[in-house]
């Protein structure tokens, strides 16, 4: 069953309050790359994790088929059509061990992508400890075949519900790694209204996602058009787009 992605404030806080408390019984590993691809007749790669603590780790390795919903949600199930080997292997400290990752059956037109989930094993000494605390990191692979094209559009932008949203739609045959959204409002004498940072995330192909920024009533009332800049890994989209106050009618409403 797809399992759709979500990290809470408050519980990614209170994990971050565990880590503290049970970091001297959770192991420490690298990874590396931090990127994995297939295909152009390469079937196979391999992950190489090296143990960084203090004692012997164990983990386990699994492929999910990744995909993004309509909202640009990250969605992951169970990929039938990856072998890693081993899936299980112990690192003694100090030492690196790699997972072989193969592709089993045809390769698809269209690029797919996956993440290959990693996880430390609960050790004894972390099963005594008061607080159990595994790490888990996860490395993207993306198989296709051909010529790359990156490309990325602002499909549109709008308030709603106390934020600006802007849509960014990946156009191109495989994936974006979008960095940091500026987004800066404009009133329509060209003074500046807003001025707002977003993190970006992956664009996996033919996904449109909405990236949004709070905004007071008052802000949303005085801006007359966006000024969008969108990193990429490989390029920057700026853009600027009239933007209708409709979405402002709630806020203002209970402003006055």
């Amino acid at each position: 069953m797809p399992n759709r992605s979500r990290f809470p404030f408050l519980l990614a806080l209170a994990f971050t309050t565990l880590w503290f408390a049970a970091e001297a019984e959770a192991g420490q590993f690298g990874v590396s790359p931090l990127r994995l691809n297939l295909g152009d007749h390469v079937r196979d790669t391999e992950l190489t994790l090296t143990n960084q603590s203090d004692r012997p780790l164990n983990v386990q390795a699994r492929a999910m088929r990744w995909t993004q919903d309509a909202a640009g949600n990250d969605v992951t199930e169970e990929a039938g059509d990856l072998v890693l080997f081993p899936r299980i292997t112990e690192i003694p400290v100090g030492e690196s061990r790699s997972i072989r990752i193969a592709l089993r059956g045809s390769q698809p037109d269209a690029e797919t992508a996956y993440r290959v989930f990693v996880e430390e094993l609960p050790s004894q000494a972390a099963a005594n400890a008061p607080v159990q605390f595994t790490l888990q990191v996860s490395v993207p692979l993306f198989l296709r075949s051909g010529p790359a094209q990156r490309q990325v559009a602002v499909s549109g932008a709008r308030f709603e519900s106390g934020n600006v949203l802007v849509d960014l739609a990946n156009t191109g045959n495989t994936f974006s790694r979008m960095g940091q959204i500026e987004i800066r409002g404009v009133d329509a004498q060209g003074g500046e209204t807003f001025r707002a940072e977003i993190p970006g995330w992956y664009l996996l192909t033919g996904t449109t996602r909405a990236f949004a920024a709070p905004v007071t009533a008052h802000q949303c009332r005085s801006t007359a058009q966006v000024e969008i800049a969108a990193h990429e890994e490989t390029f920057t989209i700026e853009e600027s787009l009239v933007i209708a106050a409709s979405g402002c009618a709630a806020e203002l409403t209970a402003a006055q």
